[in-house]
């Protein structure tokens, strides 16, 4: 008996563009596919329209180069992630363009060997430091192999004009807000009230409330005081001190994590979970970016950025408690759900995140 035929299936890899929306993980980033259309085609066509081909294609490669290191991340972080390997793979193009006009012959692939010892030395330190090394490493190969009439250093600058041109688009106000994340409505349960837990079990109140007291304290970034009872330390005018932490890009990233994990808590029981779970990692994936992924040796975080990274360390705590429950499929009280709203303002402006619901006694 003859086995039913069966087509053969295209490779995911090959079939993946072709899936569109539905094929991310995470909600799509429109900012960044605004800035693909924009960046190498443009700049390629005004290059060959000009009658300087050769420029062209040049520049049109350092605008390449940028957009791989384009990802989603605050403003500042893509200066580092963008601006760091463009200059390394100017400097990779001048220096193997500068290779190609001494007529080595044979003798170039030891020069382009001790460039790649500098590179893979380069990529041991950090993330934007590989992505800077790798680009090293290509861009001296390309302006060794690839002849071209203008001289090296012409050849490094428009390759660094093409980044420039990236990197402008990406400080740019976005034009494109991606998912927006839905306005719970603010507020909370009295001062001091102890709600009971959900069919005898603690829904997360533990945590919401450790989170309430990191936000609400005045104590040292490095050392949040979980405590309820830990004491507040105001200034003369009365606000709270150290209210403003970090650079308002990053304090927006981190106030995300909290949105998407109000939006997640808020459809824990509903269709829309594992959604809301997607944008969540995606939220976080950001933040971690501009709190650490981007940092060069050397950077020393001040007390503000500090202080942010413990905010988002108990977003990341609060997120495993939340995938939890979303696990679970029992939806929340409202007074649970719209918390990390409020928490998520006060990252944002600095103030106190008023009243919050606080565990029942035998959970704290």
């Amino acid at each position: 008996m003859r086995a039913p035929h069966t087509r053969p299936a295209p490779p995911r890899w090959l079939t993946h563009p072709l899936h569109g929306a539905r094929g991310l993980r995470g909600p799509v980033p429109w900012a960044a596919v605004a800035r693909g259309a924009l960046g190498v085609g443009p700049v390629l066509a005004a290059g060959v329209a000009a009658g300087h081909t050769s420029a062209g294609v040049t520049a049109g490669l350092g605008a390449m180069f940028a957009h791989i290191n384009d990802r989603p991340a605050t403003r500042a972080t893509r200066l580092v992630r963008i601006g760091l390997p463009a200059l390394a793979g100017a400097t990779g193009l001048l220096t193997g363009a500068w290779l190609g006009t001494l007529g080595l012959g044979t003798w170039i692939a030891l020069a382009l060997a001790a460039v790649g010892l500098v590179s893979g030395a380069i990529s041991a330190i950090g993330p934007v430091c590989s992505s800077a090394g790798v680009q090293l490493m290509v861009a001296c190969v390309v302006g060794a192999g690839m002849p071209a009439p203008e001289p090296p250093p012409a050849r490094a600058g428009l390759l660094l004009a093409g980044a420039t041109w990236v990197l402008a688009m990406a400080w740019l106000p976005p034009l494109f807000k991606g998912s927006v994340l839905p306005q719970l409505p603010l507020g909370g349960a009295p001062a001091g009230a102890h709600p009971a837990p959900v069919d005898g079990r603690p829904r997360g109140g533990s945590r919401i409330s450790t989170t309430a007291s990191a936000l609400r304290s005045s104590g040292p970034p490095r050392a949040l005081p979980f405590d309820r009872r830990a004491p507040l330390r105001l200034t003369r005018r009365g606000s709270r001190e150290g209210a403003q932490a970090g650079p308002p890009d990053e304090r927006e990233a981190v106030a995300a994590v909290y949105d998407a994990l109000a939006e997640l808590m808020a459809a824990v029981g509903t269709e829309r979970g594992q959604a809301a779970r997607r944008r969540l990692t995606a939220a976080y994936d950001a933040a971690y970016e501009a709190l650490y992924a981007h940092r060069i040796p050397l950077y020393r975080p001040d007390a503000g950025q500090r202080r942010l990274r413990d905010l988002l360390a108990v977003a990341g705590a609060l997120s495993e408690t939340a995938v939890t429950l979303l696990w679970e499929g029992e939806p929340l009280p409202t007074r649970v759900t719209r918390t990390p709203a409020l928490l998520a303002r006060a990252v944002r402006t600095g103030r106190p995140p008023g009243p919050l619901p606080a565990p029942a006694p035998h959970t704290a």
